[in-house]
């Protein structure tokens, strides 16, 4: 049995992760990928958290 918790708190951490370091891009392709990045981070904490 998968602990689901388990990946939506470490989806969540990554999320955060990369809000912080969303500023630090040094141009557009930079910020694209970063914002990429986070949308997956946020749909992997949501589908974690639909499966709990």
């Amino acid at each position: 049995m998968e602990d689901w918790t388990a990946h939506a708190e470490r989806e969540i951490a990554r999320y955060r992760d990369g809000e912080g370091r969303l500023g630090e891009a040094r141009d557009d392709d930079a910020r694209q990928r970063q914002l990429t990045r986070l949308a997956n981070a946020a749909g992997g904490a949501g589908l974690a958290l639909l499966m709990r």
